[in-house]
């Protein structure tokens, strides 16, 4: 595993991660005087911190083993959830808990589901948008509205990671939500960056994420990683994309009897521990205006 770790023993060096460790407090600071994320007490929610002032990662981390375009692994369509039915419950708690009682949402990486509560499918005041790879899954999710409205699209990603011309041009998100897809992307940063430029001031992101998954559609990284590197990895993404007030929530946290890292094959191929409950987490950030230089790459 690499990890970024600063060795330079001259002052120079030394100046640059104070003036670093600075600038991010001084940015937690002025973040802690505005609204923050909408929290529930039985959700435990951490502060991200970025651990390194320059880019960590090398483009061999975000290899895949199967590196044909994923619009041919989802040709035909896939009507599964892929967590189990107690994460999903939490899940749709806590966008109910977190997304807007109006405006407009986009679910990025999205399917025939998108795990969102009832009273947003039901609400004129809410609009969502949704963006994926089968067209027959976009068209059965019932949050996307009519089909005249155009508020379903299907890119791929990792071959297109730019969302500036997805949709209408004039559509600002107040909030987006990924359900655990983040790992399969191999651009994320580039498609953060590119959602916030379409996202509205103080607007969110919601990345949720648990420990299934197409092994052989995951990034390099990913699988070498615990989960809480996993965790880490995507509050990355975030901050050197530009989003701040970055956030890692736990919606289920399931413990192994043993700690050990035993999976079994699930349907699909998709991989799960063995346990009773699947875990899940949600990393989350906010568009806010930073102090001092963006770190954004």
């Amino acid at each position: 595993m690499l990890r970024f770790i600063f060795r330079t023993p001259t002052s120079v060096a030394r100046l640059r991660l104070r003036s670093f460790t600075s600038q991010v407090r001084a940015v937690s600071s002025s973040m802690g005087s505005s609204s923050s994320h909408q929290s529930n007490p039985s959700w435990k929610v951490e502060k991200y911190t970025p651990s390194a002032m320059e880019w960590p990662y090398t483009q061999g981390d975000f290899e895949r083993d199967d590196e044909s375009p994923d619009s041919e692994f989802y040709s035909s369509p896939k009507f599964v959830t892929h967590i189990d039915e107690n994460a999903v419950e939490n899940l749709s708690r806590y966008y109910d808990h977190v997304l807007p009682k109006e405006g407009t949402v986009l679910d990025f990486c999205s399917s025939w589901v998108s795990h969102y509560p009832d009273r947003i499918k039901d609400d004129s005041r809410l609009r969502v948008f949704g963006l994926g790879l089968n067209q027959a899954e976009l068209d059965h999710n019932p949050f996307f509205g009519p089909a005249e409205e155009k508020r379903r699209l299907v890119q791929d990603l990792n071959i297109d990671p730019d969302l500036s011309q997805a949709f209408a041009p004039d559509v600002q998100f107040d909030a987006s939500t990924c359900t655990v897809s983040i790992d399969y992307l191999s651009k994320a940063v580039q498609v953060l960056s590119s959602l916030r430029r379409r996202t509205k001031e103080n607007g969110s992101v919601h990345l949720a994420i648990s420990n299934r998954a197409f092994w052989h559609k995951v990034v390099r990284r990913w699988m070498e990683v615990n989960e809480r590197g996993r965790l880490e990895l995507v509050g990355d993404y975030l901050w050197f994309s530009g989003w701040r007030e970055v956030e890692i929530v736990t919606i289920v946290d399931v413990k192994s009897d043993n700690g050990s890292e035993r999976y079994s094959q699930s349907f699909m191929g998709i991989n799960s521990r063995e346990q009773s409950n699947d875990p899940l987490w949600v990393v989350r950030a906010k568009n806010v205006k930073s102090l001092g230089e963006e770190a954004v790459l």
